[in-house]
């Protein structure tokens, strides 16, 4: 098993890694749709994002026009779940206003007491997501950011995993060495491979175990069950930490 002593740096995805949302995005995304006249099921919005992106530019990276280029991703998801050419923009404006991803968000069981754990043991820990501008509303209410040095969104940033930019811009922040640094995400694409072409250590969160070790080999990286199994790999014994044996913390 690979030694894992020189890292000093855990870095995390957010949706399907962290936290996850019930309903769905996409079942979201059409409930809303429906509840505006142009009926759709979560099956038609995955159908209808895939096929926008063939519509619009390939992404730019300056932030500012990365806004516009997702405002126009958006408006292009619209116009293939069936709403008019007149209609669109009416029917993005009243998407924006309704639509709450992080108010259907939960953290998974683990989340806090990993991250907390992290810390406790020294490493620094951050976030990289690909979620769009509610971010900062989903951490501070999942109460996830108070673990995290920093985290960066792809909206604000202006680039999406796995363009190599977003994990550059996280070394930058935490000036560290990227050999020393863990991502945890769960995919492969956007996070396994993202991570490691800046020289992480990718590590895939594999709840469903529909992934073996082999099909992580090329990257250098290994997977896990659930979060706490990343604590075993580190040598983290979470139940030594001082406050869990301080009796004037029991009432």
């Amino acid at each position: 098993m690979k030694s894992l002593d020189h890292i000093t740096h855990i870095m995390f995805d957010v949706g399907g890694t962290l936290a996850n949302d019930e309903p769905s995005y996409a079942d979201g995304y059409a409930a809303m749709m429906t509840g505006l006249g142009y009926p759709a099921t979560g099956a038609d919005y995955r159908q209808a994002s895939d096929a926008a992106k063939g519509d619009v530019e390939e992404a730019p990276r300056e932030i500012d026009a990365f806004k516009v280029w997702r405002e126009g991703y958006n408006r292009a998801i619209i116009r293939r779940l069936g709403v008019p050419e007149a209609k669109v923009e009416e029917v993005r404006a009243a998407m924006m206003k309704r639509f709450r991803y992080y108010s259907n968000a939960y953290a998974y069981p683990e989340s806090r007491f990993v991250l907390r754990s992290l810390r406790w043991a020294g490493y620094d820990v951050a976030i990289i997501s690909n979620i769009q501008p509610v971010l900062p509303d989903l951490l501070l209410d999942l109460d996830l950011m108070r673990y995290a040095s920093f985290a960066i969104a792809s909206d604000t940033f202006g680039a999406e995993k796995p363009d190599r930019s977003i994990f550059d811009e996280a070394i930058r922040l935490a000036n560290v060495d990227p050999k020393n640094v863990i991502y945890v995400g769960d995919g492969i694409h956007p996070d396994v491979m993202g991570s490691s072409q800046v020289g992480m250590t990718p590590v895939l969160i594999d709840r469903g175990g529909r992934v073996t070790d082999e099909q992580l080999a090329e990257y250098g990286g290994f997977r896990v069950g659930n979060l706490v199994e990343l604590l075993d790999r580190l040598g983290v014994d979470p139940w030594n930490e001082e406050w869990l044996h301080d009796p004037s913390r029991i009432r």
